[in-house]
Parts: structure tokens; C-alpha cells; sequence
């Protein structure tokens, strides 16, 4: 792997000290996962076997590529401690968690051609996507406040003669909603219109956060949903395996 560059980006909070680490892997769908399989070595036997559940290759290249990123920073985690007094499980709604570990939290997701891990020392959660906008989506999972903000963005596409300020809009309180609930670890919910991503009220009472930026020229964004107030600006490394 290769680190390519860090990304600026324009966040929601002033910078605050954290151990946040993102790291986006960009992959080639389109490649035989046979060409991938040499980085098998790099994981445990649970996550080959996995892989091999699914049925389409480009869903097997997502989750070994996440799994190698995992497998990374849990070596480094543990390489000065003894790895005996940790394990890694599967929560209630399958969320993985270093079992022992109190300053070690992470969360994953993968979209099209970009795989994304963030680690901290606190929970957290990521989400990635590709932008774009799903009006039938938002009418049943947006709250009022979220529908208004991309009816907003689409008026103002209108006036621009085009743009894709709605679709952003809309990736962009998408990826909050899906990274808060990895963050919470309760998985996909119908309840979705109640995780108000754009509303101050929500973050004060649930303690939380959000931080994203598009990337990939502005083809996909990515937000994180954390207890602290930070900037994922100097955070983000993106990395070539395709």
C-alpha cells in the first residue's frame, strides 16, 4: 500500500486534540478477486472465510481490503502488549469491538471503489458513499429540517443551471445518519428520521458529533460521528490498491 496524499476539506467543528485515524483505501472493483488474494495472508482464517460468503467479487475486495486495514492497526495496537488478554468480537448487532481494549475503537465501511477504517480512543463511527441523491430515501428517512436543507440545494442547482449541491446535501446527511449508528452499534433502524444530523439539539442530547468531507473530486463523501469536537482535515490518508 501507498500513502498518496492528505485531503483539506471543509468540516462542521474547530479542531479539537484526538487520536482519530482515517484511513481510505481506494480499490478496482473491476479486478478478479483473484488478483487480490495475496493479501489474505495478512488476515485471520474468520475473515477468509467471510469473504467467501459472498457471492460477488467486488464484495469480497471490499471486505478483505478492510479486514487488511483492521488487521494493520490492530498489530499496532498490540505489538507492545500481550495480545493473549484481547480478542476480537462481534456485538449484538455486528458491530466488531476489541474485547479488553478501553482506548481502542474503530468502525468500517466500504462503497463502490473506496474502503474507509477510523480508529480512536474513544467510540466512533464512519460511514462512506458515493454521492448522489435518492429522493424516495430522504421523503421516508429525513426529518422536515433535513428535506428543506436538499430542497434548498436543488433550488439553488436550479438557479446555477446545474451543480450538485442536492446530491451532496443529501450524501452528506446520509453518511451522518449511517455513521452515528456505527457508532452506536445498533445497526440499521426505521427510526432513521430521528437521527438529526443537521439539528445542534440532537448532537447535545445524544453527546455527539459529526465530521465529513467529500473526496475523490468530490465523487464520494465520507463522515464520522464521534463524542468529540474535531476536524477530520489533517486525519484522513488515502491510499492506492487498485
Amino acid at each position: 500500500m501507498c500513502r498518496m496524499r492528505r485531503i483539506g476539506f471543509s468540516c462542521y467543528f474547530e479542531l479539537e486534540k484526538s487520536e482519530v485515524k482515517i484511513r481510505i483505501a481506494k480499490i478496482n472493483s473491476e479486478r478478479p478477486y483473484e488478483e487480490y488474494r495475496y493479501l489474505e495472508d495478512q488476515i485471520p482464517e474468520e475473515r477468509r472465510t467471510k469473504i467467501q460468503r459472498f457471492r460477488f467479487e467486488p464484495d469480497k475486495i471490499r471486505s478483505l481490503v478492510a479486514g487488511v486495514l483492521l488487521q494493520e492497526e490492530l498489530d499496532a495496537y498490540l505489538a507492545d502488549q500481550d495480545a493473549s488478554c484481547y480478542e476480537l468480537k462481534e456485538g449484538e448487532h455486528g458491530k466488531l469491538y476489541l474485547s479488553g481494549a478501553d482506548d481502542f475503537h474503530f468502525s468500517i465501511s466500504h462503497a463502490g471503489e473506496y474502503v474507509a477504517l477510523v480508529t480512536d480512543d474513544q467510540p466512533i463511527g464512519i460511514d462512506v458513499e458515493k454521492v448522489q441523491i435518492r429522493e424516495s430515501v430522504a421523503r421516508r428517512f429525513y426529518s422536515k429540517l433535513e428535506q428543506e436543507e436538499i430542497r434548498v440545494m436543488q433550488e439553488a442547482d436550479e438557479k446555477q443551471g446545474g451543480g450538485n449541491r442536492a446530491a451532496i446535501a443529501f450524501t452528506k446527511i446520509w453518511t451522518g445518519k449511517e455513521a452515528y449508528l456505527k457508532y452506536t452499534g445498533n445497526g440499521i433502524t426505521n427510526a432513521l428520521a430521528e437521527i438529526e444530523v443537521l439539528d445542534p439539539v440532537f448532537w447535545r442530547t445524544e453527546h455527539v458529533y459529526f465530521s465529513g468531507t467529500p473526496i475523490a473530486d468530490g465523487t464520494y463523501y465520507v463522515t464520522i460521528c464521534s463524542e468529540k469536537q474535531i476536524s477530520i482535515s489533517d486525519k484522513i490518508i488515502m491510499e492506492d490498491m487498485t
